[in-house]
């Protein structure tokens, strides 16, 4: 009796504990649904977020295409007044801070989204920095400001860093510092806390006298949308999203702002940043510009040119026609893919420039069907969207030769315009032998160069270890990479240095290897350039 008493008191402790794990099996289910269902809220919400974004660009860019032009066009007549012209500077001045508003909204929903991945590469940072401030000279000075620079002279020659984000930062805190420091001084410092062979740890801080924030703000500051209670803060025409773009720049790179202010006395922000060093000479200086004189594209004249322009939003295709006016260029309108191929379909074109986005046949179909149709005819897409550059390639796939984000101005338009018609020279390689490589498929020409610019600087810094006699055969098998991948491209300096060397009854010839590493920094600040132009 009392084993069976005994065997019933278990069963019953096993009811109750399984009852207990029960519940709390059902309680932590229940809070993972919860917390799955939080998360695909939330993710939607994100979703629609860059949507609306996304459409907001869209919307906002097609009439700043039209006024854009407009202001670009009245500028270029001398006959206008100088009281109206004043005033149509005020005017696209007014519109490019609105274009800035725009941009700062769409990086930071890339950044928030962790589409915006640092590219490092080897830079200058005291070019970068000089160049940076040179803009903020004459809005110094207006607001009876002085500004002062320091910049550490132990800075390598070349670090390891992105300088389009360095370069955002530095904007992005620079003009918070003159907006908000009337009469006073700002310093820009950049200084070199720790140096070692492989790296440098720098220090990058901007000081004013400005109005300064007080403790409480501080934090606040660094979230989007939000601004000091400052009477001066809430009388500028600030977003609140300079901090928070900063913030977001800097976390991708491992570092954070460090922010020290005191109300009416100035504020010190400041940020650290690990960088490796690089052997490699800079490949492209950060502020290079590619203008129409004195770059690599001389242009030739084009002015024979028949182009095709393709826009539902009337005002744009209009304004978009007197640009190519004033360029030279003859032009028809087509207010939709289905009339642009109806016109195709009796008279022939060099050139149709596009909008992307149309209703019934968006600008993707019509340049796969004006590929089919009329292979020889080029194709140049306009976006009112904020793409990437996997968006642009995915863009090159339906046949156009470039993708243009609007506004666009006369410069950009003619400089597009001279790509596609007129081959780049270029003094240190061939780009139609590349092509007999690799085709005209754009990504792989891209990929060919990337592979050579790597390949190029792990050799330099080979060439530059090679001493002893005993390493001959290594220097032998790098004359022979190097002649590979020249060939490829045509690099005929490089080549020719490679036969010198291989001829020469010495590999140690000091001033042979010399010629080989400075033929082959050349290349790569070319290559470099052909990237920077067609990838942008």
């Amino acid at each position: 009796m009392g084993l069976i008493l005994c065997l019933l008191g278990i069963v019953l402790c096993l009811l109750l504990v399984t009852l207990k794990f029960k519940k709390i099996y059902l309680s932590y289910r229940k809070k993972i649904k919860y917390t799955l269902n939080c998360k695909r809220l939330a993710d939607q919400a994100i979703h629609e977020k860059n949507n609306f974004v996304a459409t907001i660009s869209h919307e906002i860019r097609n009439p700043m295409q039209a006024i854009f032009g407009i202001h670009e066009l009245l500028l270029n007549d001398h006959s206008i007044p100088k009281d109206c012209r004043n005033l149509l500077l005020s005017a696209q001045q007014a519109s490019t801070s609105l274009l800035e508003v725009l941009n700062q909204v769409l990086h930071l929903s890339k950044i928030e989204a962790g589409k915006n991945p640092p590219n490092f590469c080897p830079t200058n940072t005291k070019d970068l920095i000089n160049n940076t401030l040179q803009p903020f000279i004459s809005l110094v000075e207006k607001n009876h400001t002085e500004l002062e620079v320091f910049l550490d002279p132990t800075l390598a020659p070349s670090l390891l860093l992105d300088p389009l984000r360095l370069r955002q930062i530095l904007q992005n805190l620079l003009s918070n510092s003159i907006k908000f420091t009337r009469f006073g001084n700002i310093k820009v410092s950049c200084y070199v806390l720790c140096d070692s062979f492989a790296e440098q740890l720098l220090e990058i801080s901007i000081a004013d006298t400005g109005c300064g924030i007080s403790t409480i703000d501080i934090s606040r500051l660094i979230q989007p949308y939000e601004q000091g209670e400052n009477i001066l803060q809430k009388q500028s025409n600030g977003t609140g999203l300079g901090l928070s773009i900063c913030q977001g720049l800097l976390k991708s790179m491992g570092s954070e702002l460090i922010i020290d202010s005191h109300e009416n006395l100035g504020t010190t922000v400041k940020f650290r940043l690990s960088l490796k060093r690089s052997s490699a000479s800079p490949l492209l200086r950060p502020d290079a510009k590619f203008k129409t004189k004195g770059s690599q594209f001389d242009f030739v004249d084009n002015q024979g040119l028949s182009i095709l322009l393709v826009d539902d939003h009337l005002a744009c295709v209009e304004v978009l026609q007197y640009q190519m006016a004033q360029l030279g260029f003859n032009s028809m309108i087509a207010k939709s893919g289905f009339e642009a191929l109806h016109i195709l379909s009796k008279r022939t074109f060099d050139l149709i420039i596009t909008d992307e986005s149309m209703p019934q046949m968006s600008g993707q179909d019509l340049a796969l069907q004006i590929k089919q149709l009329y292979p020889n005819i080029k194709v140049l897409g306009l976006t009112a969207n904020f793409y990437s550059q996997k968006q642009k390639m995915n863009y090159m796939k339906f046949g156009f030769e470039n993708v243009l984000t609007k506004p666009v101005d006369l410069l950009t338009l003619k400089n597009s315009i001279n790509q596609i018609f007129t081959p780049p020279r270029f003094k240190t390689w061939d780009l139609l032998t590349l092509k007999k490589y690799a085709g005209n498929h754009q990504r792989t020409q891209f990929e060919i160069i990337q592979a050579l610019l790597h390949t190029h600087q792990e050799i330099i810094l080979d060439l530059k270890n090679l001493f002893s006699p005993v390493q001959e055969p290594e220097y032998r098998k790098l004359i022979h990479k190097i002649i590979g991948g020249a060939q490829i491209i045509h690099a005929t300096k490089i080549i020719s240095t490679c036969q010198k060397i291989s001829q020469s009854r010495s590999y140690q010839d000091e001033t042979l290897k010399t010629e080989l590493i400075f033929e082959l920094n050349n290349n790569n600040i070319e290559l470099a350039e052909f990237l920077k132009i067609n990838q942008k």
